[in-house]
């Protein structure tokens, strides 16, 4: 990973609610790939996994997730 390219922001929505995301900024083709991420706490521990493919033609297409975890999911 090339160092300030990729910024994880975490944000408090309520007390028992988190929002994550990952900014990748300047998306390249070698960014594409699969991501994992892991929430744990005092209760357990979750995972979900999310495939990233970046179109060398146009590196600003979005496509979320075909599973959302119950959420709406957007791009910026």
């Amino acid at each position: 990973m090339t160092e300030g390219r990729y910024i994880v922001n975490i944000i408090m929505v309520d007390e028992e609610t988190y929002t994550a995301t990952l900014d990748i900024t300047k998306s390249e083709t070698t960014d594409a790939g699969s991501y994992k991420l892991t929430a744990r706490n005092d209760l357990g521990e979750l995972n979900a996994s999310v495939s990233l493919i970046v179109n060398g033609e146009n590196l600003n297409q979005w496509q979320g997730p075909l599973h959302q975890g119950g959420r709406d999911m957007s791009h910026d």
